[in-house]
């Protein structure tokens, strides 16, 4: 496993880029174009993984795992805590989007350490991050802002198995990512709105595939 830079590696650097810049964007107050580079990010997110698969198969790279791990770290758990901080601009937004970056890093961490093969333990920060990105866009209520962020923080160091999101399922979002990125106006806010249900779907799915894989076991063991 040498540590030589790969295309894969190319597409995550390009995901760092996406994340660092919206955080650039987003102090300048252009939430709009910030919401883009994540989704921007999620889109490179997958690619690098995918191109990863069908370039290297079982020839995995060390230093790709360490650039993907910091690249998310930047786009999902940076980008989202100072998107929260401006959204909300009242005392509360410090401590908040401290919380959503600390859970965000423990989440990556965690990953680092014991990487599942089928599916994920806690939110994936990817979801964590596009739901904050998208959310903020419609919504700017401190209250329900609030609500939120903890609830992501805490759904992502939560032991909930997620199930891993298919090649079929990257295929049915991607195209509204990206529609959302090169669009403006009405267009935008309906395939934003539809992003947002998508995931929040994916969030319930999670605690209900928990509870199968439990009674599932459960009942193994009985027999």
């Amino acid at each position: 496993m040498k540590n030589n830079l790969r295309i894969p590696d190319i597409i995550t650097i390009g995901n760092l880029i996406a994340g660092f810049t919206g955080i650039l964007y987003i102090i300048n107050g252009e939430t709009a174009i910030a919401t883009k580079l994540v989704m921007l990010a999620v889109i490179l997110d997958g690619l690098d993984g995918t191109t990863a698969r069908l370039l290297y198969k079982n020839r995995p790279s060390k230093l790709g795992a360490q650039l993907d791990s910091l690249a998310d770290a930047t786009s999902f758990g940076v980008l989202p805590a100072t998107i929260i901080y401006v959204a909300i601009p009242t005392p509360i937004a410090i401590p908040l989007s401290a919380i959503f970056l600390t859970t965000a890093i423990l989440r990556l961490a965690r990953f680092n350490l014991n990487p599942s093969q089928n599916n994920f333990q806690g939110l994936p920060t990817t979801c964590a991050g596009l739901i904050i990105a998208v959310y903020t866009i419609h919504i700017q209520a401190l209250i329900p802002t609030i609500i939120v962020v903890i609830a992501l923080s805490l759904l992502m160091i939560s032991k909930i198995r997620y199930p891993k999101i298919t090649t079929k399922q990257r295929l049915l979002i991607a195209p509204l990512l990206i529609a959302a990125i090169i669009t403006t106006g009405t267009i935008f806010t309906v395939t934003t709105i539809l992003i947002l249900f998508l995931i929040t779907a994916y969030i319930l799915i999670g605690p209900l595939a928990n509870t199968k894989i439990k009674t599932t076991t459960t009942g193994q063991t009985e027999r």
